[in-house]
């Protein structure tokens, strides 16, 4: 935020402004000196004021010429609202809650402004509610102690003010809506549309938020293509969405209980646009974090969590019910239940999409490190560090079109990396990993499909590319199609494994594992991998469960060490092993049609 600032000081009951001059007394604003301040009375601007509370604090602690009074004003109080002149006391008694509340309520008078906390131990004993353009400021020697009568410490809720049915199915991909009423609507508007199926019975339902291009009476145009299709035989309608806008939470602690209620939250954002939470620790708090909902366009960056946890229900961050482009980076999780969760178990409307979580640092997660629950697509896993023996699974994702590259996992107590596909059509990608340690599987990659869904859920494609799994307990990489506790099994095609470097261990199982368990596996390539197992088991196994096949894989280039090389078991058929070498293998390549193996190498020593 950047405007001009008078500084003016009273002298003898009058008063009068200062300017700069060659003699007197320096003081910072906004991280500048303004050369020497004396007691004449003159006049001066301050300009390009980023850094407001620097400049507040140097008002508050201006030294003066004696015969000038220790009295200075300035039109930052239009902008900067100190929480102790509304009656806070910081002291680590009294309940300094209907203060902060004064401040925010009237920065959302003056249409937005800055609720600055000074260093001190502030007990809250109500949510705190904050308004669009607000900005709390927190120092960091600023705490924040909410007591056991708070389940959520921070709000910014908007709302619904329309809400109607649709008369005409939208299509994926397309722009044009038809209301059953008239909505006042116009351009730049934010509305929601959803209906009331689910891709599976535990998942929210589905709905994507939009802007508005242009409005008629009972139609509508979008500003950008649906991604899916809501049906007016499963009751699609459009909500009109007043948002919160333009928060930010900076500085500071948020300090819970740590005491077991449902919904115990530090942050909670509903129908939000453009916020922003930076360098602010979380701890203590039962069930989550920081909660984006619903929520378009944010950042959580350069935050502290730790304590959040409720046994497998505590999250650090969790994402829900449609939001979008949101990310998370630059951030240390430390004992939370998971770090981070996109669905969270949240069944309202809303599949959230284009979710960045990158750079953060995750010790001691109680159950999985990072996971996608459910609800989501276009989410980017990226250059994550996940430490600590305690995570059941270091990322478990159940998201299509879902990114994971770079990521370092150590030491899971079951898979490094595991994606299950709950009813979502689309790719998973997963690239430039360290799986160090896992107890069971390095990659594990399960293709469930719901038998109560509309969706063909399948992946479209399995990327699994660069990987380094070392010391795997069970399996290096494990690909399966099945039904889980869904349904029946369908396709699973465009399997591409490359070049991934894999050790298991001597009581393990196989280096890439290839299993039709209740669908077909087929269209595939295995290349390039380099596969080191004891002497038991396959270095690659395709395995096609009757009547279920895995077919029409190309295995070329692959170097493996140990067990028995290269091997099929079970329906396959027309598979292609060309150029790989065996080493330490007990039957090199076996179990293949003669006519589909060429050109290969085996050796015993």
């Amino acid at each position: 935020m950047k405007r001009d600032i008078q500084i003016k000081v009273k002298k003898s009951g009058q008063w009068g402004e200062l300017t700069p001059n060659s003699e007197g007394y320096n003081i910072t604003l906004g991280g500048e000196y303004l050369d020497n301040i004396v007691d004449d009375i003159k006049s001066t601007t301050v300009s390009n004021t980023d850094n407001l509370e620097q400049i507040h604090n140097a008002l508050e602690n201006l030294q003066l010429p004696q015969e000038i009074d220790q009295e200075v004003w300035s039109s930052l109080e239009e902008v900067i609202l100190n929480v102790k002149n509304f009656g806070a006391s910081g002291n680590g008694v009294n309940d300094d809650s209907e203060a902060f509340q004064i401040a925010l309520d009237k920065a959302r008078d003056n249409n937005g402004g800055i609720v600055f906390v000074p260093p001190g131990e502030y007990v809250i004993m109500s949510t705190l509610h904050m308004y669009s353009n607000t900005h709390l400021k927190m120092s960091e020697g600023a705490i924040l102690y909410f007591t056991e009568d708070v389940t959520t410490g921070i709000s910014a809720v908007g709302e619904v003010v329309e809400q109607v049915n649709l008369t005409q199915t939208i299509s994926p991909r397309n722009t044009a809506v038809y209301t059953s009423e008239y909505v006042p609507l116009s351009k730049g508007d934010l509305v929601f549309i959803g209906d009331e199926r689910k891709p599976v019975s535990n998942q929210p339902m589905r709905g994507e938020f939009h802007f508005v291009k242009d409005a008629g009476e009972t139609s509508l145009t979008l500003e950008e293509a649906t991604f899916e299709e809501y049906s007016v035989l499963h009751g699609a309608m459009l909500q009109k969405i007043n948002p919160v806008k333009n928060i930010r939470i900076t500085g500071g602690n948020l300090i819970g209980v740590g005491q077991e209620f449902e919904q115990h939250q530090a942050v909670y954002l509903r129908y939000t646009m453009n916020c922003v939470i930076e360098s602010v620790s979380v701890k203590d708090w039962y069930y989550r974090g920081i909660r984006p909902s619903g929520s378009l366009n944010g950042y959580i960056r350069h935050c502290h969590f730790e304590d959040i946890h409720s046994d497998s229900l505590g999250y650090g961050t969790v994402i829900e019910s449609g939001t979008i482009n949101w990310d998370i980076s630059n951030n240390t999780y430390v004992r939370c239940g998971k770090a981070f969760d996109v669905g969270g178990h949240s069944y309202e409307y809303g599949t959230s999409r284009f979710i960045w979580f990158r750079h953060n640092h995750v010790y001691g997660s109680f159950r999985n490190a990072i996971s996608t629950h459910e609800g989501g697509e276009y989410i980017y896993i990226l250059y994550n560090d996940c430490f600590s023996r305690r995570h059941n699974v270091g990322i478990w994702l159940r998201t299509a079109n879902t990114f994971v590259i770079g990521n370092n996992i150590f030491n899971a107590q079951q898979d490094s990396i595991r994606t299950e596909n709950r009813g979502m059509l689309g790719k998973m990608v997963i690239e430039d990993n360290k799986c160090h340690t896992p107890s069971r599987v390095g990659i594990n990659v399960s293709n469930f499909v719901a038998s109560n869904s509309y969706y063909t859920g399948v992946y479209t494609s399995v990327s699994i590319k660069r990987n380094i799994i070392e010391n795997a307990g069970q399996r290096g990489i494990y690909v399966k199609n099945e039904h889980g506790n869904y349904g029946p099994g369908s396709l699973l095609s465009n399997v591409m494994i490359h070049d991934n470097d894999i050790r298991v261990l001597n009581s393990g199982f196989e280096g890439i594992y290839i299993r039709g368990m209740s669908g077909h596996v087929r269209d595939g390539i295995i290349k390039g991998n380099h596969v080191r197992v004891n002497d038991t088991y396959s270095a690659i196994l395709l395995r096609g469960d009757a009547p279920y096949d895995v077919s029409r894989f190309l295995v070329e280039g692959n170097y493996t060490s140990g067990g028995y090389g290269i091997r099929g078991v079970g329906n396959k058929s027309d598979n292609f092993i060309i150029g790989n070498f065996a080493r330490y293998s007990i039957t090199g390549i076996s179990n293949f049609d003669s006519v589909d193996v060429g050109n290969n190498r085996s050796i015993q020593n």
